[in-house]
């Protein structure tokens, strides 16, 4: 009879460990939204097509030959492999098994260290929503991986033997081929070999402080470990090169800035909890809290590092939770909260997503779909400005296509220079257009309308907001000749047919909207005529919500809903 208690706790745990792989796997989900996925996928393209990685940018005409460090070559193999036998699906199923994986790692790395069920499953339960919203379709969910899965490598309750120290140089120089957040791999071994220095000093236990020496040295080994990838050293220049780049106002990233407390409640109150913990109750200190603080001081330095963060909180916990044993006076109450944590932590990720929509495929109304349909089918192929958000679908769409921009800054910074300039310098912003050659623009939705200073005949001026559409793309020179929910298509009439565009041309633009509700105030634009163009377009497009919203507006003499911008949804 003695065997039944151990069966039964190795199927309460492979149980949790198959709830951990569930609620990470959820949470990565959900349907392709990252607008660097699609130049990653081409570049997985081009590699396999000529046997080598990109040593300088094969793609654009505005920094073609630029060099370029392509520090995720190797997840871009993969996913484009993967593309190629499961079209969109593959590279959306290889994020949610590495998105599985990692709540798998988490489970398993307190299991071993043994911290009670019920703390392994908030603090995966915890790890996992935070982390959730950097589970996107990019090389990131691999580094993801990687973090946790060297953090459960040196926690791991045994000495530092030879096979872990091979497991960690191996995974190094794997991580530095996938992706270029391997450079954070010293980092945390420095990390941990801080902490256990900080608990050898703690407990005055000497073997703790040759332990925390030995990890310095590993540090050192996997610094020599990232070398092993086809640009060497190289590698080890891309964050400082991006951290420069960063600093210009010309290349300000919302992923680089500062998380607000409003909009990550979760990483402060945890990382709050991390450092009252240290402070009051500091013998739980040891290798696994070290890598957690990095994490933290990353975290609240940029949001792109919240998800590092979140994977290596749960390795602090063994210091304050690991080997308490539960309370026989409670079992009511554990096996209450044994059964609604995990239900309750797979609903929150199911109903409450962090960011986007459960599901395959690409997210709606995310990308330039339709926009794109309209570029093939009236083959307008000419040099075409376009949003950087734009640019790896359209690059996915028209790979022999020289492209304009896309989210690779460290090869743009000219152009990303030019383009700041020219938001407080109209005819500079315009003759950067000339010089580059631009006969197209493909835009988005600006968030707010640009403020546009108007001096009238008596000297007096006023200022109107503007759509950024019509004052840097002018409806003299360029004319609107398509437009959808998620974008509007401008071609210059110099070049281009009158009467080609005459037929294809929009009189009114859904960007200039409460210019469009003054024009018609005032008596010089017929109402009639701009509920024709609307309903036009939705003959043409019957799901346009854009079109459908305004066209609801014109019967509301308030403004309604058509005088604030709208949504970037739709189809």
């Amino acid at each position: 009879m003695t065997p039944a208690p151990a069966l039964a706790g190795g199927r309460a745990e492979r149980v949790l460990l198959l709830w951990a792989f569930a609620l990470g796997a959820l949470a990565a989900a959900t349907c392709i939204r990252a607008y660097d996925f699609f130049w990653h996928l081409e570049t997985g393209r081009w590699i396999a097509e000529h046997g080598t990685v990109p040593r300088a940018d094969p793609f654009s005409f505005t920094a073609a030959g630029m060099p370029w460090v392509d520090h995720s070559w190797g997840y871009q193999i993969v996913a484009f492999a993967l593309t190629r036998a499961l079209g969109l699906a593959g590279p959306w199923a290889l994020k949610v098994v590495v998105g599985g994986v990692v709540g798998l790692i988490l489970a398993h790395a307190l299991q071993r260290r043994r911290v009670p069920t019920l703390v392994t499953m908030m603090s995966v339960a915890v790890a996992v929503r935070g982390a959730a919203f950097r589970f996107t379709d990019r090389p990131e969910i691999l580094s993801l991986a990687c973090a946790a899965l060297l953090a459960a490598i040196v926690c791991a309750p045994s000495p530092l033997s030879r096979g872990r120290l091979l497991g960690i140089l191996l995974l190094t120089t794997m991580w530095a081929n996938l992706h270029g957040g391997a450079v954070l791999a010293p980092l945390l071994l420095a990390a941990a070999a801080i902490g256990e220095g900080c608990a050898a000093a703690i407990h005055r236990d000497a073997t703790r402080g040759r332990g925390a020496a030995g990890w310095f040295g590993v540090a050192g080994l996997s610094t020599l470990a990232l070398l092993a990838n086809p640009y060497g050293a190289r590698l080890l220049e891309v964050p400082w090169t991006l951290s420069r780049l960063l600093r210009e106002p010309w290349a300000q990233n919302p992923e680089w800035a500062r998380p607000a407390l409003g909009e990550f409640p979760l990483l402060y109150a945890c990382a709050a909890g991390l450092a009252a913990l240290s402070l009051f109750r500091p013998r739980g200190v040891g290798a696994g809290a070290g890598m957690a603080f990095l994490g933290a001081v990353l975290a609240l330095g940029s949001v792109r590092h919240i998800g590092v963060f979140f994977v290596l909180l749960p390795f602090s916990v063994p210091g304050w939770a690991g080997g308490l044993s539960p309370s026989g006076r409670s079992g009511r109450l554990r096996r209450f909260a044994g059964a609604a944590i995990p239900l309750a932590a797979i609903a929150w990720m199911g109903i409450f997503p962090v960011e986007g929509t459960l599901g395959t495929g690409t997210e709606p109304g995310r990308f330039p779909e339709a926009a794109a349909d309209f570029l093939e089918r009236e083959q307008i192929a000419a040099p075409m400005f376009h949003e950087v958000a734009f640019g790896g679908y359209l690059l996915h769409r028209f790979p022999d296509r020289p492209l304009f921009i896309d989210g690779r800054n460290e090869i743009y910074p000219e152009v990303l220079r030019r383009i700041h300039a020219g938001q407080s310098d109209l005819p500079g912003f315009w003759k950067a257009i000339d010089g580059w050659g631009l006969d197209a623009a493909l835009l988005r939705y600006p968030a707010s309308p640009q403020q546009v200073v108007y001096t009238s005949p008596d000297g007096s001026r006023r200022a109107e907001p503007r759509s950024w559409s019509e004052v840097f793309f002018p409806r003299s020179e360029w004319a609107l000749i398509y437009w959808d929910d998620v974008a509007m298509l401008r071609v210059r009439r110099s070049a281009f047919p009158a009467a080609w565009i005459a037929a294809r041309e929009w009189s009114i633009n859904p960007d200039d909207w409460p210019r469009v509700r003054q024009e018609i105030a005032a008596g010089r634009l017929p109402i009639e005529r701009v509920e024709a163009e609307l309903w036009r377009r939705l003959a043409q497009a019957p799901g346009c919500r854009r079109a459908q919203r305004l066209l609801a507006d014109l019967g509301d003499p308030s403004g309604g809903e058509g005088s604030a911008p709208a949504d970037r949804g739709g189809g």
